[in-house]
């Protein structure tokens, strides 16, 4: 699945990718795809999934930056 978060209005993008990131079973990942930096969002996604998580970066091109993100288990 991809999560490409550039067309979400920035006051509800973090919670929209954690409402998405939630119905994701533990050992599945998402594909994150963001206009900036996603560390400030990975950072909630990790709190959300209590540190379980894998982030593995696809791309960083002008204007997307794309991460595969995993849940873990706790």
């Amino acid at each position: 699945m991809v999560l490409d978060v550039r067309a979400v209005p920035l006051g509800i993008r973090s919670s929209t990718a954690l409402g998405v990131f939630s119905s994701v079973p533990v050992g599945s990942s998402i594909v994150l795809v963001t206009s900036g930096d996603p560390a400030p969002l990975l950072t909630k996604l990790r709190t959300d999934a209590k540190g379980a998580l894998g982030v593995e970066p696809l791309d960083e091109t002008l204007g997307a930056w794309a991460v595969r993100v995993t849940r873990l288990p706790e």
